[in-house]
């Protein structure tokens, strides 16, 4: 009898590693290459060039640009929408899902995905976000720590894996962004 593909899957190693989060969580996560995110599309639109320019430089993204992000509600929604595709993208173990499609009739967006039409109020569709019926055995995205997304993002792109020097890093960096 031959042997199913399900089962050659669920017979191979996992293969990471092993990430303590700041919410004291850990996950297997697999290292990639920072250019990979680019290479997947895994970037939407609204910062394809702003985050071409820090993975191509390897320094990151400067406080200027985290500013120009923070104050538009496109960039930000585009933000937490790529923290969560890293965040599917990265992690091997426990297995996590982008959230569900917004329930509201014809909209095909996440909760932070579309354009905008979950937080733009001057977009024409815009709307409210309407939670559909959930899997309560799924790990979704839009339910991990937002600290913890954050870190994975950074450990990808060829960040950090020590949890103190990332809260360090990250305070520094919130120093220097305007408060708004």
């Amino acid at each position: 009898m031959v042997t199913k593909a399900s089962q050659w899957k669920t017979n191979a190693p996992k293969q990471g590693v092993t990430l303590g989060l700041p919410s004291g969580n850990e996950c297997l996560a697999r290292p990639v290459r920072p250019e990979a995110f680019l290479e997947s599309g895994m970037i939407p639109d609204a910062l394809s060039g702003l985050m071409a320019k820090a993975i191509n430089s390897k320094k990151g993204l400067p406080p200027s640009k985290l500013n120009e992000i923070a104050e538009d509600p496109k960039k930000m929604a585009a933000a937490l929408e790529l923290f969560d595709r890293a965040l599917v993208f990265v992690v091997v173990e426990p297995p996590v899902e982008m959230a569900p499609i917004c329930a509201y009739d014809g909209c095909k967006a996440t909760y932070a995905g579309g354009d905008g039409v979950h937080v733009d109020k001057t977009n024409d569709d815009y709307h409210k976000y309407i939670d559909p019926d959930r899997d309560p055995e799924v790990l979704y995205a839009d339910t991990v720590d937002m600290e913890d997304k954050q870190f994975i993002f950074q450990w990808a792109i060829g960040g950090t894996s020590d949890v103190n020097k990332f809260r360090e890093q990250l305070a520094s960096d919130m120093a220097s962004v305007q408060p708004g």
